[in-house]
């Protein structure tokens, strides 16, 4: 959906907006300064997240950009520009 939840000045709104608020819960990764996605200027924003349902718990949820050798987003030998985003849940 390319925005960052914790922007108070999303870049859309409407019934999609309201129906996403209701139904689900977003599991944003803390810490809140984390990015999830690099620019070619080394830019990172926080456009990934996932719309989970209110019935399932989200434990943690993390960006990893980096995993021992594995550089997934933001650094040489990328495989995306994208972080893979992890969530732990529960029901």
């Amino acid at each position: 959906m390319n925005l960052d939840p914790a922007n108070p000045k999303p870049k859309w709104k409407g019934e999609y907006t309201e129906q996403i608020r209701s139904d689900y819960q977003i599991a944003d990764p803390a810490p809140a300064n984390a990015g999830s996605c690099v620019s070619k200027t080394g830019k990172w924003s926080r456009i990934d997240h996932a719309f989970v349902s209110k019935a399932i718990r989200v434990e943690s949820s993390n960006y990893v950009a980096k995993q021992g050798r594995h550089v997934y987003a933001g650094g040489k030998g990328q495989l995306s520009d994208h972080s893979v985003l992890v969530l732990d849940i529960s029901p």
